[in-house]
């Protein structure tokens, strides 16, 4: 589309156009002048994949290729500083013109800090943003990269510059501008928390079915739907707290538990009978369904973040500095250190979309990220994740684990 003489994706702007639109949990004031933003980086490798295309009898098929995968490592989120957290919360979803970040907790000016070079004066110490303008790292709070300002994508609007970077210059002024006349309020979408479900989770006949799992292990799997069956059909106690948690205005739920808890002896009606007798069938044929119930929860995905705070100072370089998480490493507080844990997203399609994970502990993600157990730190670095996951990103995506 032609708009003031310009041509724009419409569709995409009229996407992040209704981001000031988004319902809103609470407001933030976070100052553009607290605001360090550096630029995307990519980690390209090369991989041995399946490659699904057209064979040479025209169908598709399947084939063994080495391709070149190419992942943005943080694609959507960003660090602020834990003094904005005042609610024990891991991260924020933010939202203003234009803007979408999952902002994670993190101890920001602990991190620059402790990493002040030894010659310099913390309070002189100034870095580098993406436009090569120099900010002082005490008043560095937000930690975002382009792909949380989708503004940038429209920068040829706003200025007749040819250079993109020099473009993308002029729109950050343009877009610090508005917010910075609006108060610097961010309106804060989400955070993370525990699944209504508890600590156990469940499944989906797509996930159970990519799994190469046979008889025994599917057994193994219905463990506690089993038990959970049994107890209903034995324990009155665990029957009646079973239907209450399933008590709306057009069952007779909650008339079951008034009655029992006059009169336990209602049990042995024919009436109370049927009504079990329906309940408990209706929730086997659901657990049929491949809904059965697992331990785990889900969590926030978060990229690779030590990786950033070392960027915004200079010391990362994707293809040569060690990363704290390699290969299929994740850290969540979740699970015990040393688990393997098996991870799905929605949507879930294939055997290839199963994340298989080992559980870590490191010391540097441990004293500088303040993780909740519904927040898990992930590696995208020379690691395929995003196509495991189905194109997984890190605006507030989750998976189960």
């Amino acid at each position: 589309m032609n708009f003031a003489g310009h041509s724009v994706d419409y569709p995409s702007m009229l996407a992040y156009e209704s981001l000031v639109g988004s319902s809103l949990q609470s407001l933030i004031k976070i100052d553009t002048k607290n605001i360090l933003i550096v630029d995307d980086v990519e980690s390209i490798f090369k991989l041995n994949c399946n490659v699904v295309r057209k064979g040479d009898n025209g169908f598709l098929d399947n084939f063994q290729e080495e391709v070149e995968i190419k992942n943005k490592i943080w694609d959507g989120m960003s660090l602020l500083d834990e003094s904005y957290f005042t609610d024990g919360k891991g991260m924020k979803l933010l939202r203003n013109h234009m803007f979408k970040s999952c902002a994670f907790n993190c101890k920001v000016q602990q991190w620059f800090q402790d990493n002040c070079p030894r010659n310099i004066n913390y309070d002189e110490w100034q870095v580098k943003n993406m436009f090569n303008e120099s900010i002082y790292v005490k008043d560095v709070h937000l930690i975002i990269t382009p792909s949380s300002l989708k503004a940038l994508k429209f920068a040829h609007v706003v200025t007749e510059k040819q250079e993109k970077l020099e473009r993308q210059k002029d729109m950050w002024n343009y877009w610090r501008a508005i917010v910075e006349a609006e108060g610097n309020i961010f309106g804060v979408c989400k955070s993370e928390k525990q699944s209504k479900h508890g600590k156990y989770q469940q499944t989906s006949y797509q996930m159970i079915n990519s799994l190469p799992a046979g008889n025994d292990d599917i057994q193994i799997l219905a463990d506690y739907e089993k038990e959970y069956i049994k107890d209903l059909k034995n324990n009155d106690d665990f029957f009646i707290e079973h239907i209450g948690k399933y008590v709306n205005e057009v069952n007779s739920n909650q008339m079951w538990v008034d009655i029992y808890n006059q009169n336990k002896r209602i049990v042995n009606t024919n009436l109370f009978r049927k009504f079990r007798t329906e309940e408990i069938h209706k929730h086997a044929n659901h657990v049929r369904k491949g809904k059965i119930r697992l331990t785990g929860d889900y969590a926030v995905l978060c990229g690779n973040p030590i990786e950033l705070l070392k960027f915004s100072i200079g010391c990362f370089d994707v293809n040569s500095t060690k990363s704290t998480l390699k290969m299929n490493e994740i850290y969540t507080t979740l699970f015990k250190e040393g688990k393997e844990l098996v991870c799905f997203r929605n949507p879930h399609t294939s055997p290839s979309n199963v994340f298989v994970a080992r559980n870590i502990r490191n010391t540097e993600i441990q004293k500088y990220i303040n993780l909740t157990d519904n927040i898990v730190c992930v590696n995208t670095i020379r690691y395929p994740l995003p196509d495991i996951l189905n194109g997984c990103d890190f605006d507030s995506d989750t998976m189960l684990i």
